[in-house]
């Protein structure tokens, strides 16, 4: 393989809670034009983070495509580390 021909990307682990659960640590990709975080559900699911009843949202990305997710918006109880 050709290392010349790697895509390099921003990658910061963090530590993210929910309410009174255990710190879960995970890699996040560092998008300084992002509004908001988006994480698998699964990992919601580790955190008991109630994801099906969130709102839903459509996101678009570059060159129009979209996606619609089901966004739970964080409360008092939701930390970043």
């Amino acid at each position: 393989m050709d290392p010349t021909s790697y895509s390099y990307y921003p990658y910061l682990e963090v530590a993210v809670r929910y309410q009174e659960r255990a710190a879960q640590p995970v890699h996040g990709l560092v998008d300084s034009g992002a509004i908001d975080t988006l994480f698998p559900i699964a990992f919601a699911e580790v955190l008991g983070i109630d994801v099906i009843s969130g709102t839903r949202k459509v996101y678009f990305g570059i060159g129009g495509h979209s996606t619609r997710v089901s966004a739970r918006m964080p409360d008092s109880g939701s930390r970043i580390q």
